[in-house]
């Protein structure tokens, strides 16, 4: 399981059946999720299923896939899990994993296209990526909002300087997530760039001891905070990555 940073803070809830189908459905109830419906009170349609599945899983998503066209759902998935519903006489749409390039499922999510997600993914780390992507979703609350912000500085810390690292594609999605949320909720101050610094300084909760290796030292923040030494490209572009804002913020 991938856990959030929301998951891990919430706990949980268990449910105990006869089979994993009635324990599971105990377990949603339990956590109050409700499913969504295919049409809503004026006839519409409420929006899409997603599904993407290991193949081993193939043939079970087959058959969740044709209950859901049967109640009226239209289906989205990946290259091959959308072959396998095809290949079974059921309409599916295929639409791109993350790693394959826009427009993919993110969109498509942040869109509000999409009502429910259907998701198992083999043990490999550029599918691992790919499903921790379609987990998340665009940022609605501010309790949101700060969990995907450690987790954003997680990635950083993790990536580094590496441009080729791995986790890259993902730490520039939860990034656009972050940014989109500050640019509707979060007023930033009409201030130099060492203002601005400090503002997103307190709003994350950071020191400067947090960010002392975007700067080289300590002492270096201390002299940007004070306005005695400015910020390079180089450093507007770690910091935009950070707080999920543009360079321009810190030139």
């Amino acid at each position: 399981t991938i856990l959030g940073p929301e998951m891990k803070s919430t706990g949980e809830v268990m449910g105990v059946g006869q089979t994993f189908g009635e324990a599971f459905v105990k377990s949603q109830v339990g956590a109050g999720t409700r499913l969504p419906r295919p049409y809503n009170a004026k006839g519409e349609k409420t929006g899409k299923v997603f599904l993407t599945v290991k193949n081993h899983d193939k043939p079970r998503a087959v058959e969740v896939a044709r209950q859901l066209a049967a109640q009226g759902f239209d289906i989205v998935a990946t290259k091959g899990t959308a072959a396998a519903i095809n290949a079974a006489g059921i309409a599916c749409v295929m639409v791109n994993k993350v790693t394959e390039g826009r427009p993919h499922v993110v969109d498509m999510i942040k869109n509000n296209e999409i009502v429910l997600v259907i998701n198992t993914v083999e043990e490999r780390r550029n599918a691992i990526a790919d499903s921790r992507a379609i987990k998340l979703q665009a940022i609605s609350s501010e309790r949101h909002y700060r969990g995907m912000v450690v987790f954003m500085n997680e990635l950083l810390d993790e990536v580094g300087d590496g441009e080729t690292h791995p986790l890259m594609g993902l730490l520039d999605i939860v990034s656009a997530f972050v940014e989109d949320y500050e640019r509707r909720n979060v007023k930033l101050p009409e201030a130099s760039p060492a203002a601005t610094l400090r503002f997103l300084m307190e709003q994350h909760d950071l020191r400067q001891v947090d960010i002392a290796k975007l700067f080289g030292t300590q002492s270096n923040v201390s002299e940007v905070l004070s306005g005695k030494r400015g910020i390079n490209a180089r450093q507007a572009r770690a910091l935009a990555q950070r707080f999920g804002v543009t360079p321009a913020a810190f030139i």
